[in-house]
């Protein structure tokens, strides 16, 4: 026969696997909620690098377009404006 003091009641069993149960589910939580956030900022701020280079890569293309267009620099009949002229040519 058992003794009676020696066995832990069922409903202090019942309450300790319970109060287990909450903080592994709480810990899990706890922890999604972190890794979530960690991986949210990470692509943001990826998101942020890709968009700045690809913005800036569009600025650089449209100043280029918009030199190739222009007319003074593509123009054959204007005549060289850089010439070097001597003292004595003034």
């Amino acid at each position: 026969m058992m003794k009676i003091g020696s066995i832990i009641p069922d409903s202090r069993r019942l309450r300790t696997s319970a109060a287990l149960m909450m903080l592994a589910i709480i810990g899990m939580t706890v922890f999604q909620v972190y890794w979530f956030r960690k991986l949210y900022n990470e692509e943001w701020a990826e998101l942020k690098k890709e968009t700045e280079v690809t913005f800036r890569d569009v600025i650089y293309k449209l100043q280029f377009q918009r030199f190739q267009d222009d007319t003074v620099a593509h123009r054959s009949e204007i005549r060289n404006n850089f010439s070097i002229r001597r003292c004595g040519q003034c």
